[in-house]
């Protein structure tokens, strides 16, 4: 039973770890996107095609070849590290003004 129980605390320790060097996105995001290899997919909420084809391009550009994009309550958007920090702003326009 204890077995279980450290299992389950290590778990949550390396989910936490996870979220704060961001790997993971948020629990709380809203809408999250996900990238690898040039495919661009939302797993969680809803993007307009004009968002998504201009998301697509920028990370495309910008030879971004994985990570997740998410957006929190109150304005937020999240990034994982492998998102370029150059194109950060572009896409947090992009998204929010989305929503608007």
């Amino acid at each position: 039973m204890t077995t279980w129980i450290g299992l389950f605390i290590l778990f949550g320790v390396l989910v936490a770890i996870g979220i704060w060097v961001r790997l993971l996105p948020p629990s709380e995001a809203t809408t999250v996107i996900r990238t690898y290899r040039g495919e661009l997919t939302v797993t969680r909420g809803h993007l307009q095609p004009l968002a998504k084809e201009q998301i697509v391009d920028l990370l495309h550009d910008a030879h971004a070849s994985g990570g997740f994009i998410a957006v929190v309550p109150k304005g937020r958007v999240v990034f994982s590290r492998r998102i370029p920090k150059n194109i950060r702003q572009q896409l947090r326009n992009i998204l929010l003004s989305q929503n608007m």
